[in-house]
């Protein structure tokens, strides 16, 4: 009995190690198009361990990487989430399927038009996160402050 509780006591330690990891470090930019919309740049940095899966998933799929604005309704007029690196193929044994993921960097874009005077945007990330050593994966949930400079 002793033994399996110390052993529940060292999983929950190391998943509780794992989840106050950063495993992904994500860094914005913005700027203003002659148009008068804007362009954000989300560029992530993935620890060498971890790779992140794509936006595009198909169905029966892991969690796909998916990007929004908070309060958009209120904030935006439009925008459109797009990839700019090339996410890499791969079959991933666990849903039996070909994937696509992200290792090391990717960076990611962002057009929108502004509704009125804003100075700040909250981008929210959600996507999953996998070790390539042990094959733990982790859900990914971000809100990232964005600031829009004229």
């Amino acid at each position: 009995m002793k033994r399996c509780v110390f052993f529940l006591i060292i999983v929950f330690a190391y998943l509780i190690s794992f989840s106050q990891e950063n495993i992904v470090e994500w860094k914005t930019s913005v700027s203003r198009i002659d148009d008068g919309s804007y362009n954000l740049v989300i560029n992530a940095d993935i620890d060498s361990d971890w790779y992140i899966y794509g936006m595009n998933i198909g169905e029966g799929g892991p969690l796909p990487l998916e990007f929004s604005i908070e309060d958009s309704e209120n904030k935006v007029f439009t925008f459109s989430f797009s990839e700019i690196s090339v996410a890499d193929k791969m079959f991933d044994d666990v849903f039996g399927m070909d994937v696509m993921s992200y290792t090391h960097k990717a960076d990611f874009k962002c057009n929108f038009m502004l509704k009125k005077d804003i100075t700040k945007l909250n981008v929210i990330i959600e996507g999953q996160a996998c070790n390539k050593k042990n094959g733990m994966c982790i859900q990914i949930s971000e809100n990232i402050s964005c600031e829009i400079f004229e």
